[in-house]
């Protein structure tokens, strides 16, 4: 894994157009996948992939994004690698041409709550184990949960 100095890690987004049957909208998009890379590519750079599974969705895979770690985020990353089923979450923006244009990767559910309050776009797919990992040395290091306290009794 290619993890820098400042806690981030380069990551490529996989995005999957598919056709819909609406008047008002042709195609759809689904966040297939977020995987970490070797090296770093050039910002919101797009790759047109096309998928050998005979389905006729289109892939395209984004370039140049980050998945950067807060030490103030720890009790969200804490809570997302607790769950069931952990998250990434890939927030962007439709560019003219009405395609998906990632710009922020996180791993804090309550940042992407507050991109979607916003207006914004937010796609969400399962953690890859590598990822997975990264956060939860990430956590280990950095994140001491708070006890409990006992409350005080008024008299």
């Amino acid at each position: 894994m290619n993890i820098d100095n400042n806690g981030s890690m380069p990551v490529t987004v996989f995005f999957s157009e598919f056709p819909l049957d609406k008047p008002w909208q042709k195609t759809g998009w689904y966040l297939e996948g977020v995987l970490p890379i070797r090296t770093q590519e050039s910002p919101g750079v797009e790759h047109p992939v096309y998928a050998s599974s005979g389905t006729g969705h289109r892939i395209v895979r984004w370039d140049g994004l980050k998945v950067r770690l807060e030490r103030g985020s720890c009790q969200a990353y804490y809570d997302n690698i607790s769950s069931p089923t952990p998250k990434i979450f890939v927030i962007s923006h439709f560019g003219s041409d009405k395609k998906p244009r990632p710009y922020l990767v996180t791993l804090d559910l309550t940042e992407a709550e507050a991109c979607m309050e916003a207006g914004e776009q937010v796609y969400s797919c399962p953690l890859n184990p590598d990822l997975y990992l990264f956060l939860e040395r990430f956590v280990v290091e950095n994140y001491m949960p708070k006890l409990p306290a006992k409350r005080q009794r008024i008299s």
